[in-house]
């Protein structure tokens, strides 16, 4: 790669052959960074068409990319790992441009902040921090020792019980509202979809008391998540021997990685991840956006 090549931005086009093209070189281009694209590239392996709701911005320099941007209505635009700066500014000026709405912005840390930057420069908005994830591989378990119990597989009479976790999940980590955690319960259940399930802890006396859910397959990786342990059942190793068996299940499976999301104030649950074999990968950052009553012409920026 040229890299003094500018950087322009590109987006699907509707035409079949360019955008089995540009599918072709996202899927490429993510896997180069597999876990810290993982949300991305499982997105992208899952269908061979683009989704005309989903905008997509598209970052390159010559003939290569250097950055993607993704969308679902009502999310943070998600962005890959970025391999040139100026991406960053076109990715911006051109989602602007294209009056693609977005809360904020998700991504590795630095990429992240100056997409927010940009942002706030372009429209004249200002923006906050939100949560800062962790992201977390590991290619082997250490079982832990002493955690009374065995697992099974989710099944779909564990779905009342399941909406009921991930909505407190909702609530006690990504501060769902009230009116909205059942809402955000399904959508939670929803996103395991047909290449996802998750294991359920059983203490001794079988009872339901933790669960540890897996989705969104990439080329060679899976990622586990949420981890749900109810308050009453918390401190006994629950949580780290179901995702331990849950890892070891995928790994078993032929994945040659697993991964997680984990928040990176939570000093207990990286402390139980860590202690089961994984390791550091990336930061991932969340900013809001807070719209200015006075937007400037986006035209004046990079595209």
């Amino acid at each position: 790669m040229n890299f003094r090549d500018a950087v322009n931005v590109v987006s699907p086009t509707g035409r079949q052959d360019a955008d089995a093209v540009l599918l072709a070189d996202i899927r490429a281009y993510l896997g180069r960074h597999e876990a810290i694209n993982t949300i991305q590239l499982a997105s992208f392996l899952d269908s061979d068409s683009f989704d005309p709701s989903k905008p997509v911005v598209v970052a390159r320099s010559g003939e290569g990319i250097v950055g993607v941007g993704t969308v679902s209505p009502g999310f943070n635009l998600l962005l890959s790992h970025i391999e040139r700066d100026e991406a960053i500014a076109a990715l911006v000026a051109s989602s602007v441009r294209r009056g693609i709405d977005v809360p904020g912005v998700m991504g590795p840390g630095d990429a992240a902040l100056g997409f927010a930057e940009h942002w706030g420069r372009l429209t004249g908005g200002s923006f906050s921090p939100g949560m800062t994830h962790r992201i977390l591989a590991a290619t082997s378990v250490r079982v832990p020792t002493g955690v009374p119990g065995t697992w099974r597989q989710m099944t779909t009479a564990d779905h009342p019980k399941l909406i009921d976790w991930f909505a407190n999940f909702g609530v006690e980590v990504d501060h769902a509202p009230p009116q909205s955690v059942e809402r955000y319960a399904d959508a939670m259940l929803s996103r395991l979809g047909q290449h996802g399930g998750g294991l359920i802890w059983l203490d001794e006396l079988g009872n339901p008391v933790s669960i540890a859910c897996y989705k969104a397959p990439t080329a060679t990786g899976i990622r586990i998540g949420p981890v749900y342990t109810p308050p009453e059942r918390r401190r006994r190793g629950y949580a780290g021997a179901v995702t331990a068996a849950t890892t070891q299940l995928m790994l078993d499976r032929g994945f040659t990685f697993v991964c997680l999301y984990t928040n990176a104030a939570n000093l207990t649950s990286n402390h139980v991840y860590e202690a089961i074999g994984y390791e550091f990968v990336s930061h991932s950052m969340q900013y809001r956006f807070h719209q200015s009553n006075v937007v400037d012409d986006a035209e004046n920026g990079c595209s």
